[in-house]
């Protein structure tokens, strides 16, 4: 029957597309990342000013290891700009945060209007040449800004990506789905290592 054929059809073609968007893409990219790579220009010895953005919404948990975290940067001081955009934040997060505000840490509340929008009032309050967003609950290494910032030292290069890792929690409420997320990050940053490559 032509019902019964067309319903083979889509099903053949949907396994298809799925089978290509999480094996066929990959292949496709690590077999061009052969004969295309791209070589980046990385200088560690250049230090724009750099504006280290940090998105918060009810964080009065973490965001003062989140603020530690981002003054231990291996960074020149004068050339790191760390910024908290608090997103209609209602418990302690703005006060923490103004306990801050001798160390050079700047406090943008806003009324909650959502995470990208947070973001676009916020960017233009930047001195920075470039932008790096974290959200409140995200610890960097000491040296992520500056291995960041140094791939910007080639003017081809327009966005760069952090490497995501995940801190183990033995009292997670659902370790399937932490495994699972796990697995889709590493997933993700195999993507983003191989479009890199290329120049994507």
């Amino acid at each position: 029957m032509i019902f019964i054929d067309y319903i083979e059809v889509v099903f053949w073609l949907s396994l298809a597309i799925l089978l290509y968007t999480y094996f066929g893409y990959p292949l496709v990219l690590w077999v061009f990342s052969k004969f295309m790579s791209v070589n980046v220009n990385k200088d560690e010895s250049f230090t724009p000013l750099v504006t280290l953005m940090i998105l918060a919404h009810n964080e009065e948990i973490s965001i003062k290891a989140r603020l530690d975290n981002a003054l231990e940067m291996d960074y020149p001081k004068d050339k790191l700009e760390i910024m908290v955009v608090s997103n209609g934040s209602t418990d302690k997060t703005d006060e923490i945060v103004r306990a801050y505000a001798s160390k050079g840490v700047k406090l943008l509340s806003y009324e909650q209007a959502g995470k990208t929008n947070a973001q676009n009032l916020a960017v233009p309050q930047a001195r920075g040449e470039i932008v790096v967003f974290s959200d409140a609950d995200t610890l960097h290494e000491k040296m992520a800004v500056r291995n960041m910032a140094a791939y910007f030292a080639d003017n081809r290069v327009g966005l760069v990506s952090g490497r995501l890792s995940y801190i183990k929690d033995d009292n997670a409420a659902d370790a399937m789905v932490e495994k699972g997320e796990r697995a889709y990050r590493g997933y993700d940053s195999v993507l983003k290592k191989l479009e890199s490559s290329i120049g994507a």
